[in-house]
């Protein structure tokens, strides 16, 4: 069983699985990544990069065969091996990560997202006597959409530790919900 971690490139998703008691587990030349007896695979296997990819932050990657096949390997076929998908969104341009939602939530994979959104006062808009800009304003129009897929189930924190409640919370669905599943419930 395996569950898919998505997340921005130079968030905390990999923080998040260690607070969660996630393990490293090696042998020889594998390894491989582990959260109570759960597989954890991500598009970037721990370290992410976008050198992975070989290149993929230029125009050059648009449309680019190999990247496509790259893209297929370390994520889509992973998405589609898993029981869950699980994101942890701590910025607003997590961009690659709508796309993993998008696309478990197409093939019916239950989706997780935890949004962390510190509380902040609002700030008002230069020029403009009653517009308020919250901080909640970037990650609702980065996410709302997505959020609204089918088997996507979102919430909204606003610290790291209520984040590893909610992420604790939504692996205990996930397992379940795959569980009822396969047993007609």
């Amino acid at each position: 069983m395996s569950m898919y971690l998505a997340g921005k490139v130079g968030g905390a998703k990999w923080e998040l699985w260690k607070a969660l008691g996630g393990r490293e587990h090696r042998e020889g030349y594998l390894w491989w990544r582990e959260l109570s007896g759960i597989r954890v695979e991500a598009s970037d296997g721990t370290n992410h990069s976008e050198h992975l990819w070989g290149g993929g932050l230029s125009l050059n990657a648009i449309g680019n065969e190999d990247l496509r096949q790259s893209v297929k390997q370390y994520a889509t076929e992973k998405i589609r091996g898993c029981r869950f998908l699980l994101a942890y969104l701590d910025r607003a341009d997590s961009f690659g990560s709508i796309a993993e939602i998008a696309y478990a939530s197409a093939l019916g994979k239950p989706c997780f997202v935890v949004l962390l959104v510190p509380e902040q006062e609002e700030e008002l808009v230069e020029g403009s006597e009653n517009e308020y800009v919250y901080p909640w304003d970037g990650m609702k129009d980065a996410y709302w959409f997505v959020s609204c897929f089918p088997g996507v189930k979102s919430v909204v924190v606003e610290s790291f530790e209520e984040a590893i409640d909610a992420a604790r919370g939504y692996i205990l669905l996930g397992v379940r919900a795959k569980t009822l599943r396969e047993k007609g419930i």
